[in-house]
């Protein structure tokens, strides 16, 4: 007959031990995500990020920051000065793309 009151002692000493190594350890590693969780995470995008917004004249890309896209309606290449209208259209696209990619911008 096996004596089972020992190997539960074993058990909880081998938690116990294992939960002080563990004790002193900051969160420096990134936190795996399992297929069971099912809660949505999303990652807060500061206003100041650059997005890439294309020149209709010369086809290259500028690079503007989301706060200057929301307050000006405007956006000026800087490689040929030409000026384009940034529309609400565009910036409510910008903010779906940016949602589903779990960006949430403040």
């Amino acid at each position: 007959m096996a004596d089972t009151g020992s190997q539960g002692v074993a058990a909880n000493l081998k938690v116990r031990s294992e939960n002080e190594i563990n004790k002193g350890r900051t969160m420096t590693q990134a936190m795996r995500v399992t297929a069971d969780n099912n809660n949505d995470i999303s990652t807060i995008l500061s206003e100041r990020v650059l997005i890439p917004v294309g020149c209709d004249h010369c086809d290259k890309e500028t690079e503007v920051s989301l706060e200057t896209l929301k307050s000006t309606s405007t956006v000026m290449c800087e490689h040929c000065s030409h000026v384009r209208p940034f529309s609400n259209v565009e910036m409510n696209m910008l903010m779906a793309v940016l949602g589903r990619a779990g960006y949430r911008v403040p």
